[in-house]
């Protein structure tokens, strides 16, 4: 009849019968081959690509995504074809060479895996079919130093190539065959797409309708850390990066953005030449000039505080960190900030009512970010539990005495401050005793019981301002090198503060403690509360400082029920980590490596390597300066050796084991100790630097799991299992800004 319209012919193949089909090749074990060559392709590629995020990584993948988009025109795209034939490429081969070279310099990781989709019909009679007949399939690329852009080219069109005659695998099934642990922080065995594809043309229309390519559109999410998509048109290329929001701010992604525009063009330009040489300090120097720019960009009312808690945590920053001027966008690892002075901006916020855990500190380190999840901060309660009777030791406490040192009475912290002029000896005596009063921990007394040795609380916070005079600097240091030695353990006191006055115009306050009883951290505290007690005597007011958060009593009761039903696999972890440990240098018959007397050894950096230490290392590697000097010491150390790789005991804060336990403002030694596999490395310094940063992060708990395990099953005065310690103390304690304390002293606090 007139106007009647065929019924389309029947296809010789549906989507249903290619899933059949699929599936009886795999029953077959057809699919074998292809399993092989993946098992091989990617073997001992590393299962993460760890970009450098703005922020720290969310437990759970929030798939909140956002798009930045730009077009390339000439003279690029003519570049990029004449590259593409001399090559005998595609653009797809010479446009993911460029993406996956500026990885490798956004990274600095030289060996990733990057996935991107293949249309999946391999047969004619599937090309009319309806379906997602799409897969994701993964390529290996290595990017080492010096490599030209035409011979990563020429890596990327092999692989490409033979990813492709394989790509019959269904990725899920690739996951599973591969054994890939699953991680709901990231997706697995690649976290980067990329995508090419040719714009769409309007498609002839039925009489009656128009036909028109969809525009591509932002979504708001995206599966991965960050998506390349590139759509060539007639005359240029319309790029499109989608990335994560919970990972990275858009200047970020616009700064790589122009990265990989940069680094394709000279490669197009030059191919035979070397496109990059990078080593970890030209790579940190580059990403620290390049933070810069972003930075200077942001208009002032972007970084103004807009909340009570914000200009809370702008005062505190300013005041850590030493900084005249603070952002509510800054990073706090970004300029200068590091786990332990983390521990300084929780307690003073708490002590503004606001109430932040270490964790956090981590997962949003800018200050609108951490704003955004600090809670009111309930009144502090002093704890109820009986001080005066015995204390169980915590396990550094314990290796302490297990060690059984010569001189146990000898084991001191001490710090030596230049004070003012004008000091009030009255005054100061009256913060001594209020901070001893709020500290148990400096009121102990060690005794060896039936069961070892055993804790107590002294009870009165019975500590004498002693006062001394001296005429130089030799007499000051005579002075402190007297009161080393005077502590005592069992009879007391582990705590001393000696008043020292050179002449009118100088005084020094010597503060010496027993490490039983102090740490890093420790200091911080007792410091700003010397200085909050002493202005309040100096006011005419009774010293009130608020009672600590949580003491080592009830924190080692608190660590003793975690351990009794500790996380599963955490000695699972340990044993693999510890397993094969050998020490590194031969040992005598005491079971003590190495020569018979000690000696220090030090070395300086100068304030031009020190500064991208403590700042620009995390914008290039979203790593710390502990990680980068652990880094350091394993490569020297496996020199040194001839080893691949070395176990390092790694001494860490412990203030962050238990989310419960809040020590921001305790006294205490809460040290952990823990075993950390150092690989000497045979890749570049950045390769080296994300090893350690894996191996640090995976630590659970801070490391206090290992301590108790050690506790529990380790035979007295047994020897550690490694040779080698590594501390880092972070940034000094920060004495001094015009209040009682005005810096640390010249002269030597004596050992």
């Amino acid at each position: 009849a007139t106007g009647a319209t065929a019924a389309p012919e029947s296809l010789p193949v549906q989507y249903l019968d290619f899933a059949a089909w699929q599936r009886r090749r795999f029953d077959a074990g057809l699919m074998a081959p292809h399993l092989d060559y993946w098992r091989e392709s990617l073997g001992g590629a590393p299962a993460v690509l760890e970009l450098p995020t703005d922020r720290a990584r969310p437990e759970v993948q929030s798939y909140r995504g956002a798009a930045y988009a730009m077009t390339l025109g000439e003279p690029l795209t003519s570049l990029l074809s004449q590259c593409a034939r001399d090559s005998g490429a595609t653009s797809f081969m010479v446009l993911l060479a460029g993406f996956a070279a500026a990885l490798r310099q956004w990274s600095g990781q030289e060996d990733m895996v990057i996935g991107f989709p293949a249309a999946g019909r391999s047969r004619s009679d599937l090309e009319p079919a309806i379906g997602m007949f799409v897969n994701t399939v993964p390529i290996r690329i290595q990017v080492p130093d010096g490599i030209s852009f035409s011979s990563l080219v020429a890596q990327v069109r092999t692989r490409t190539l033979d990813a492709l005659t394989h790509q019959e695998v269904p990725f899920e099934k690739l996951v599973d065959a591969l054994g890939v642990k699953r991680n709901l922080s990231r997706p697995p065995l690649f976290q980067v797409m990329f995508i090419t594809q040719q714009a769409g043309q309007a498609a002839r229309a039925p009489e009656g309708l128009r036909v028109e390519p969809i525009a591509s559109t932002d979504t708001g999410t995206t599966k991965f850390d960050l998506t390349l998509a590139v759509t060539a048109t007639a005359s240029a290329l319309s790029v499109n990066l989608e990335y994560d929001r919970a990972l990275f701010d858009a200047t970020t992604i616009e700064r790589f953005a122009g990265d990989y525009v940069a680094l394709l063009t000279t490669g197009l330009e030059a191919p035979a030449g070397p496109l990059m040489t990078w080593s970890a300090p030209a790579l940190i120097a580059q990403h620290a000039a390049q933070a810069v720019r972003p930075v200077v960009a942001v208009e002032v009312s972007d970084g103004q505080p807009a909340t009570p808690v914000e200009t809370a945590l702008v005062e505190i920053w300013r005041g850590v960190l030493r900084l005249d001027e603070v952002r509510v966008t800054d990073n706090f690892f970004e300029v200068g900030g590091d786990s332990i002075v983390a521990i300084q901006v929780i307690a003073q916020l708490r002590d503004r009512g606001w109430k932040i855990d270490p964790k956090q500190m981590f997962r949003h380190q800018t200050i609108r970010a951490l704003a955004a999840v600090a809670e009111p901060a309930r009144a502090p309660r002093p704890t109820a539990e009986d001080e005066s009777g015995p204390r169980a030791l915590s396990p550094m406490q314990r290796l302490f005495f297990e060690l059984n040192p010569p001189s146990p009475n000898h084991f001191n912290q001490a710090v030596l401050l230049d004070v003012a002029p004008d000091i009030s000896a009255a005054s100061l005596q009256e913060a001594l005793t209020e901070t001893v009063r709020v500290h148990p921990a400096l009121r102990s007394r060690f005794c060896a019981g039936p069961n070892g040795w055993e804790e107590r609380d002294q009870g009165s916070p019975d500590i004498r301002l002693e006062c001394r005079t001296a005429a130089d600097t030799a007499a000051v240091e005579s002075v402190c090198q007297a009161v080393q030695p005077s502590l005592d353990i069992e009879a007391g006191p582990v705590f001393r503060a000696i008043l020292i006055e050179v002449d009118r115009e100088s005084w020094r306050v010597l503060l010496v403690a027993h490490h039983l009883v102090v740490d890093a951290v420790s200091w911080r505290v007792i410091l700003a509360d010397l200085e909050a007690a002493y202005a309040q005597a100096l006011g005419g007011g009774r010293p009130s400082l608020p009672p600590e958060y949580c003491g080592p009593a009830a924190f080692r009761r608190m660590t003793r029920e975690w351990s009794s039903v500790p996380p599963l696999g955490e000695e699972d972890y340990w044993t693999g980590v510890t397993s094969g440990a050998s020490h590194l240098f031969a040992r005598g018959d005491a079971g003590h490596g190495g020569p018979p007397a000690g000696r220090t050894v030090t070395a300086t950096f100068p304030a031009a390597e020190t500064e991208p230490l403590l700042i620009a290392a995390h914008r290039a590697y979203n790593a710390t300066a502990a990680d980068v000097l652990l880094a350091a010491l394993g490569r020297a150390l496996c020199d040194v050796t001839g080893r691949d790789e070395i176990l390092v005991d790694v001494e860490g804060h412990g203030r962050d084991a238990l989310e419960d336990a809040d020590l921001s403002r305790s006294v205490g030694w809460f040290t952990t100790l823990y075993p950390v596999r150092v690989s000497g490395g045979t890749g570049g310094d950045a390769e080296l630097i994300r090893g350690v940063k894996e191996s640090t992060r995976s630590v659970p708990h801070g490391g206090i799991g290992f301590g108790l395990l050690h506790t529990a099953r380790a035979a007295p005065g047994s020897a550690p299992l490694t040779d080698v310690s590594f501390n880092y103390l972070g940034q000094s304690a920060g004495a001094g800004g015009g209040g009682l304390f005005r810096g640390i002293a010249p002269e030597s606090a004596g050992d």
